[in-house]
């Protein structure tokens, strides 16, 4: 394609949106071309999905860091009170599903509006 390019004597991003750019769109053009070029990628949807779960985990790592940090203090306030194992347990069960449930959801989100991109439009 870049050898076409030259004969013809136009960039790529040219190329792909069939028109000449001035330069003052060069930038809007450019990026409309990346964003289609991505959409019609060969990825699939489960590859897709993967990548932004895993960017939004490397993202979000303070956050899920914060909330085992959370969780260890507040097990260990709650022996050093001399509360009850079974009720330790109870406690710590319980905030360890509502983290995760919270954080799950978040991360979700940001898949569906990442991943699904194409089919909203």
């Amino acid at each position: 394609m870049q050898d076409l390019c030259e004969i013809l004597d136009i960039s790529l991003n040219e190329l792909f949106s069939g028109e000449n750019i001035k330069d003052e769109q060069y930038k809007e053009v450019a990026d409309n071309n990346l964003l289609n070029a991505l959409e019609n990628s060969s990825f699939t949807l489960k590859e897709k999905i993967d990548f932004f779960k895993k960017k939004w985990k490397k993202e979000h790592i303070s956050k899920i860091v914060l909330c085992v940090i959370s969780w260890f203090v507040l097990i260990i306030a709650l022996k050093l009170q001399n509360v009850e194992g079974y009720v330790i347990g109870t406690i710590a069960g319980l905030l360890s599903i509502l983290f995760y449930m919270i954080l799950h959801n978040q991360m979700m989100i940001y898949v569906e509006n990442n991943a699904y991109q194409k089919a909203k439009k």
